[in-house]
């Protein structure tokens, strides 16, 4: 299953991942059976679909800070990620965060 077209914007230049980074928490979130990563991941192929939605919102809404570290643990727990994996996503996510715990 393919990323959404914004999933490298969202990932790489909001969230400062690598784009094989980007690459391997989306095939992750597509292997994943979990309920928060399920979600996530239909959340974001529908959004995606969606004429006119904003990505602003959709951050804060969608993909808070919080949302982003339980669906990283949810993926570790049902071993789509490695723990190492996930950590490295988590600090590198957490630099693009506020000192309110937002997404600047």
């Amino acid at each position: 299953m393919p990323a959404p077209a914004f999933w490298s914007t969202l990932t790489t230049d909001l969230w400062g991942l690598s784009a094989p980074e980007s690459k391997r928490l989306w095939q992750a979130l597509v292997g994943s059976r979990a309920p928060l990563p399920s979600s996530f991941r239909h959340q974001c192929l529908l959004v995606g679909s969606v004429p006119g939605w904003d990505i602003t919102h959709f951050c804060r809404a969608t993909c808070s800070v919080q949302t982003m570290a339980r669906v990283l643990e949810a993926l570790v727990a049902e071993q789509r990620l490695t723990r190492g994996e996930a950590s490295q996503m988590e600090e590198k996510m957490l630099a693009w965060i506020d000192h309110a715990g937002h997404w600047r």
